[in-house]
């Protein structure tokens, strides 16, 4: 945003009551601009800010737990308004894709045994509150509820080499996101040498990724 003296002629730049008058100006100025942004962003709720949120929840009668970000706020309010009938699979496909995002889910309706079952990425674990709590208000009681996260299974470690996976607990291996791991050789990669030739190199180094020439 552009200076109240940059509209000055350069004769009237230096005058000490233009000055004064330009810095009173700019601040209000820049207060306004402040203000219309926050109405802005309080326009939509993934822009919301701390005043905004407090405003829906005060409408919806939601509850702001201390531990609570400003994103978990945001979504309990989108949660709120995503709640309208029907509530058919697709819907409820839809409402988990902007809970949890696309992809970070998994959803099975089992006619057969009545139960709805819902597992939740490890990146999104911190959002298994609010998708209980809208499978409670959209799924029929005469549906159960399986609500669980998507722990790692053992395909998926499968890609990590046990020098990596080494450094994490068991519960961390079932429970948590992954780093990423070093670059190790792999025995398909080392098909292609003789054994007079890899024996010119340690053990530790070509398991981790030291360049092997011929």
């Amino acid at each position: 945003m552009r200076q109240y003296n940059e509209y000055l002629p350069d004769v009237l730049r230096e005058i000490l009551e233009f000055k004064e008058l330009g810095r009173t100006t700019d601040e209000r100025f820049t207060m306004l601009d402040q203000e219309s942004k926050c109405v802005l962003n309080n326009s939509f709720i993934s822009s919301l800010d701390d005043y905004g949120c407090g405003r829906w929840e005060k409408m919806l009668h939601l509850v702001k737990r201390d531990t609570d970000s400003i994103e978990d706020r945001r979504l309990r309010i989108l949660t709120k308004f995503l709640n309208q009938l029907p509530y058919t699979e697709k819907r409820l496909r839809e409402m988990l894709d902007s809970i949890c995002g696309v992809g970070e889910y998994t959803l099975k309706v089992d006619i057969v045994e009545e139960c709805v079952r819902v597992r939740i990425a490890l990146s999104r674990k911190n959002q298994i509150h609010e998708v209980n709590k809208m499978l409670e208000d959209v799924v029929p009681l005469n549906l159960w509820l399986d609500v669980d996260l998507l722990y790692n299974q053992h395909d998926y470690l499968a890609n990590y080499a046990h020098r990596h996976l080494r450094k994490y607990t068991h519960k961390q291996l079932k429970e948590e996101q992954l780093g990423v791991q070093e670059v190790y050789q792999k025995h398909i990669d080392l098909k292609q040498y003789s054994h007079s030739k890899l024996h010119e190199y340690s053990y530790l180094g070509v398991g981790e990724g030291e360049m092997l020439n011929g």
